[in-house]
Order: structure tokens, then sequence, then C-alpha cells
């Protein structure tokens, strides 16, 4: 009811406005019927854009799961919008995630999935990087300036990564299946780094991002 409408009973007395904005999500789904998801959410360009921008980059990606990583120094490539990143599994079975881009040119490193048992080479210039994302060798080195060198600098970056489960089926006694997860390389710097232990239990495991 807009201000200064009259009341039903007639008298005049000015009202506040009570109009609602729209909302502020195209095609949003009606919570009368929340089960029926507009179709427009899965082509049209716009509201991928809006996904893109405000929902993707602040979600944990389910990267793999960790029987496509089983043994040490295992890795897999995630894509993720235009961004790569390799999930790791580590020499104590846990799993790392770091950015698939060199730091010298930003080249991919490695595509898909394989072992590294020395760690990882660009095949750009050749600059070497250990499996703990450390760098190992830069080629030509003199022909750099020293504080373009500096620890740290040149090291892989890091992206957060965790392990989680998901039961097969619905009953509380069904096996969990393990994922890997990883942070966006979008999100704040607080989900970057680090890595995520996993245990040896039996089960399906992922990797989040």
């Amino acid at each position: 009811m807009r201000s200064g409408a009259r009341t039903p009973s007639g008298r005049g007395h000015r009202v506040a406005s009570v109009d609602q904005k729209a909302s502020a999500v195209p095609y949003a789904v009606d919570p009368v019927l929340s089960d029926r998801i507009p179709t427009e959410r899965y082509f049209d360009p716009d509201f991928y854009r809006l996904e893109v921008e405000r929902l993707w980059p602040r979600v944990w990606q389910m990267a793999c799961r960790l029987e496509e990583i089983p043994q040490q120094h295992d890795f897999v490539e995630y894509e993720f919008l235009d961004q790569s990143v390799v999930v790791l599994r580590t020499e104590d079975m846990g799993v790392r995630a770091f950015e698939n881009a060199c730091r010298h040119r930003g080249v991919r490193f490695v595509q898909g999935r394989g072992t590294c048992e020395h760690g990882f080479t660009c095949p750009f210039h050749g600059w070497c990087y250990g499996p703990d994302g450390t760098n190992a060798g830069v080629p030509r080195r003199k022909t750099f300036a020293e504080h373009n060198l500096q620890p740290g600098d040149i090291d892989l970056t890091p992206v957060g990564a965790k392990c989680s489960a998901a039961a097969r089926g619905s009953t509380s006694t069904t096996t969990p299946r393990r994922f890997a997860s990883a942070s966006s390389p979008r999100q704040p710097s607080w989900t970057r780094g680090g890595s995520s232990r996993c245990g040896r239990s039996g089960g399906t495991r992922l990797v989040s991002l």
C-alpha cells in the first residue's frame, strides 16, 4: 500500500509504503515451489556471468576423488572456469593444491594426471618446483636480478585444500565416499595455502578446493 492511500475503513489515514523491492537475484526460485528451478538459470548468459562473479569464486570446489591420487606424489589437474589447479598427494598421504601456473610466465606445468617423484618442471623455460611447491631450480639464474628471485616470490602459489566424505545412498550405515576439495584461486587469501591430512580408512574420498 502506498503512502497516502486510504485504509479499508475509509477514514483516509495516511500509511507508510510497504512495496517490496524486486529480488536482486534474476530468475529467483519461488519459495512456494522450491523444487522448480527456472530454466533460464541453465542457459542465460547474464546469469552465468553473475555465477562466475558472485558464486563460484566464493565456494569450495569438489576437485577430485582420493582414489584418483592413491599414492605419494600422485597429482591430478582440476580446471575451474579459466583457472587450473594441481591437487597433489603428499608424502604423509595428505593433500596439497597449487595454482597450475609457473611463477615465471604463468604457463601451466601439468596436464591431466600423473606422478611427480621429484616435483614439477615447467615445459616453457624449465623452472623446477619440489612436491611442496618450493622453487627448486631456475635455468640461467645469473640472467635474473637477485631481487626477482627471492624465496617465496618464486614458489608455486598454494590453494586451500581439504578432504571430506559423502555417503553412498541415504542410510546412516552406508560407506562414506571421500573427496578432495579446494578453494577457488579467486577466493580471499584466508582460504589459501596449507595442506589437508587425509586418513587411510576405507571408502571413497573427495578433495575439495
